[in-house]
């Protein structure tokens, strides 16, 4: 009853609307991007159909999608707690249920709305994609749009030691794209999901303020991105550093060693490079799982503090 009761109030509400609008029209406009960019190209020079959908990770749409994705998950259902605390509709709504069970619905619903308007736009883009697009294969291997694709997707082009020189799930990439963009997809929605009910967690406990709740993902995306961007400088410099223009092979081999000794072996730290395919080699699935474990830890021990608070929650 909590629940569904949640979930309706949930679709009907004004932020989740919007949410799910801004969702649609960057998709639209994704779409209407790689049309444009495959104007008066001939059929079988226009990419395949895989590489033009908003979720794929080198396209114009992901540039876009990404930039606002921290704030959608926020706005689909998240700051719905502040609302109905601030509207003092908590005592209210806590007639029909307990205040743990209302508490556990609104993390539910929470990353239920936050998947819902990520995945279900990027879907119907995707869908509209094959429509338009030629399933051809004509596909770009990586990032230089050559014959020579193994080099790119085996990593072997690299200078550095990497923890994943591959892509990952190269198997599936190379049996089928399509498959390859809905594993994707699964991995951006469950993560959106936590995301969601992260932050649905930190207003049980930080209610204050409605856009300090647009804070800690946006956070996390650029910190991350910051980081990555501080390490992989680093072991570029020391590359640069020790590669000299030599035809000896042995000389290459020992520069080689040298930058493997002095470099750590290079992990993709930008969080949104997880969330859509051939963003980066460098990465590992293991690093995703960490900080869906740390967020999803989170969430219970807030769920846990909060769930102590009924008599302040009653009261409104």
């Amino acid at each position: 009853m909590n629940l569904r009761f949640q979930l309706k109030k949930m679709i009907r509400s004004l932020q989740y609307r919007v949410a799910f609008l801004i969702s649609s029209v960057c998709v639209c406009l994704a779409l209407f991007l790689e049309v444009w960019k495959n104007r008066g190209v001939d059929r079988f020079a226009v990419v395949s159909a895989s590489e033009a959908v908003c979720g794929y990770g080198l396209s114009y749409g992901w540039k876009i999608f990404s930039a606002i994705w921290p704030f959608l998950i926020v706005l689909a259902c998240s700051t719905s707690y502040v609302s109905e605390k601030k509207n003092r509709c908590v005592s209210v709504i806590l007639v029909r249920t307990n205040w743990k069970s209302y508490l556990r619905g609104k993390l539910a619903v929470s990353a239920i709305g936050s998947m819902s308007v990520v995945l279900i736009p990027l879907l119907l883009n995707m869908l509209l994609c094959y429509f338009i697009f030629p399933n051809n294969l004509n596909l770009s291997w990586g990032a230089y749009e050559d014959n020579m694709y193994e080099i790119s997707l085996l990593g072997e082009n690299l200078f550095y030691s990497s923890v994943n020189p591959q892509y990952l799930f190269l198997n599936i990439y190379l049996e089928s794209p399509v498959l390859y963009q809905l594993l994707y997809f699964l991995i951006l929605g469950v993560f959106s999901g936590i995301c969601g009910a992260f932050v649905m967690a930190i207003s049980f406990v930080f209610s204050g303020n409605i856009m300090i709740l647009f804070l800690p993902i946006y956070l996390i995306c650029v910190g991350t991105m910051q980081l990555n961007s501080l390490f992989f400088a680093r072991i570029l410099n020391i590359v640069n550093g020790n590669i000299e223009s030599t035809e000896n092979v042995s000389q290459s081999i020992a520069n080689a060693e040298r930058i493997q000794e002095q470099t750590a072996r290079y992990l993709d730290l930008y969080l949104m490079d997880y969330l859509a395919p051939m963003t980066s080699s460098s990465c590992s699935m293991l690093y995703l799982l960490i900080w869906a474990l740390i967020l999803s830890v989170i969430i219970v021990l807030l769920y846990f503090y909060a769930s102590h608070r009924e008599l302040n929650a009653q009261q409104g």
